[in-house]
């Protein structure tokens, strides 16, 4: 019914709720003679999970239960997938809230930039809503020209779908960075996802320009990303007009703390 590692002083481990007499706790590996001190049994009223999305560099957007450490350390275990067995996810595209009459989740799904929202439902319970902007597959994308980049932390990182990398910058007069997209695209917003982990060199502010050769570049506007030292959290913009673009440059008109900047993820939709 439920797994877990490193036991420890204490562990407590959830799990879907079950009517029964008798419960069996397996020791499969340890690093000396097992002993367990006291063992309770608790019960706990499923409900359905909080939900997370996420999207490969190949675009396909995965949607999965809400980790939570509970205050302990997972071990890179999802400990919500042990809770609420049976619920579905229900997911719309265009915006809507979602039900348990909305489009049933069950694969990753490939689809073109969109308000993604989805909902688990347990029975007759709906759990919170999850919104999530959808970019475009970065399968494509490359960096053509950035304001240099530390070892370990190029500039490619900055591309990757992968929220533990990052870019880090030389210093410099301009913190920029291009991506050539591979095609033209119909561009509405972009994301900024600040450095995880880092508490210096967020970009406070930046410029977004726009090509469709890489030569000539028209703006896209100017943007702000407040509070972003004590709130490091995704920024959306949406552009005040869609464009036609292959071409994206990002100039750092601001950073915080620093000169060096470190950026986690940049995505456009």
């Amino acid at each position: 019914m439920a797994q877990c590692t490193n036991v420890g002083y204490k562990r407590i481990i959830r799990l879907p709720e079950v009517t029964t007499k008798r419960v069996r706790i397996r020791v499969l590996e340890s690093r000396s003679t097992a002993a367990l001190s006291t063992v309770s049994l608790h019960r706990y009223e499923s409900r359905p999970p909080q939900l997370s999305c996420s999207q490969g560099i190949d675009g396909k957007v995965t949607i999965s239960p809400k980790k939570h450490e509970f205050g302990w350390k997972p071990h890179n275990e999802n400990a919500a997938g042990n809770l609420s067995t049976g619920y579905t996810i229900h997911y719309t595209t265009d915006g809507s809230q979602p039900d348990q009459n909305s489009a049933l989740y069950t694969l990753p799904l490939t689809i073109e930039p969109c308000l993604l929202k989805a909902v688990a439902v347990l029975g007759d319970k709906t759990g919170a809503v999850m919104s999530h902007q959808v970019g475009f597959a970065k399968e494509k994308w490359v960096i053509t020209t950035s304001a240099g980049e530390t070892k370990g932390h190029e500039a490619t990182k900055a591309i990757d779908a992968k929220p533990g990398s990052y870019w880090q910058s030389t210093s410099g007069t301009e913190q920029s960075i291009t991506i050539d997209m591979g095609e033209s695209h119909t561009l509405r917003g972009f994301c900024y996802t600040p450095a995880n982990g880092v508490s210096n060199g967020h970009m406070s502010a930046c410029r977004v320009m726009w090509s469709t050769d890489g030569v000539t570049y028209h703006s896209a506007g100017d943007y702000t990303f407040g509070n972003i030292v004590n709130d490091p959290s995704p920024r959306y913009h949406y552009l005040p007009q869609s464009v036609e673009a292959r071409f994206v440059t990002i100039i750092a008109t601001g950073i915080a703390q620093g000169e060096v900047l470190n950026v986690g993820e940049i995505d456009i939709f």
